[in-house]
């Protein structure tokens, strides 16, 4: 048995998030997309793990999935193989082998999410499947301001779903920055894990933000009331997307990333 990691991307239009939904067998995922695939080219089945179980109708460009094989199959076959399978909306760049322990949530070190605002006069034809339109203008300066003050160690409970397992609701933030190209803006925010919507819920205040219905100021007291009520409205799902996963410590590639201020096929 090896373990191959997968690099994919994927437009989240059609599909019901990540994870199969074992009361919904019917529904079409990701994850059941390419657990479909596999067992056409190894004839096993295998269970694929997401490093990200994104949300329906949330995208992808740096998805890692990875599963467990007895397939001779070369790993480096694998993008190739799956690509002609797979539907088009879905893309596996890169197969690797990866070490036996290997996780691909446990292991993840840190991920950068992307939201997508289109602030124009009228939705853009090409971009529109990927990005939030906002018709009236928004007040960028503002918006960056806030950002930042999503940066650090903080508890997130305002910026969740009500309704959640989780015990802990701490996450420490490394980088959320508001960039503009054009009538574009983008919020990149990258951090060692999310909570349940923690993302769409941060794009849907900064939105407030710039639309004057919040001001930077009330960051700090939204975070420190833990109150879901306060925040934002969750922004919609198409306008985010999962740019990559860190599985590298020493490496914060968010920092390092170039072109962060340009149109989103052009990352």
């Amino acid at each position: 048995m090896k373990t191959i990691k997968l690099t994919l991307a994927y437009l989240g239009e059609q599909y019901s998030g990540w994870q199969i939904q074992p009361r919904q067998p019917h529904l079409k995922t990701i994850q059941g997309e390419l657990q479909k695939g596999l067992k056409l080219l190894t004839g096993e089945e295998v269970q694929v793990i997401g490093a990200g179980r994104t949300d329906a109708g949330v995208n992808a460009l740096g998805q890692v999935a990875a599963f467990r094989t007895s397939s001779s199959i070369p790993c480096d076959r694998y993008p190739e193989a799956l690509n002609g399978i797979l539907p088009e909306d879905i893309i596996v760049y890169k197969g690797e082998t990866a070490g036996d322990s290997f996780h691909s949530i446990k292991d993840a070190k840190g991920k950068w999410y992307r939201y997508h605002i289109y602030a124009g006069k009228f939705p853009h034809v090409f971009f529109n499947k990927i990005s939030v339109h906002i018709k009236q203008e928004l007040d960028f300066a503002k918006m960056s301001e806030a950002a930042s003050l999503f940066k650090g160690v903080h508890d997130f409970r305002s910026f969740c779903v009500s309704k959640t397992e989780k015990k802990t609701f701490i996450r420490n933030i490394k980088e959320c920055k508001i960039s503009q190209h054009q009538n574009f803006i983008f919020l990149d925010i990258y951090g060692d894990g999310f909570l349940h919507n923690m993302v769409r819920i941060i794009a849907g205040t900064l939105i407030n933000v710039g639309n004057g219905k919040l001001l930077p100021d009330d960051i700090p007291c939204i975070i420190r009331a833990q109150d879901r009520t306060l925040a934002g409205p969750t922004a919609p799902a198409r306008g985010l997307c999962l740019i990559k996963v860190d599985y590298d410590i020493k490496e914060n590639f968010f920092c390092k990333a170039e072109n962060l201020d340009m149109p989103p096929l052009f990352y």
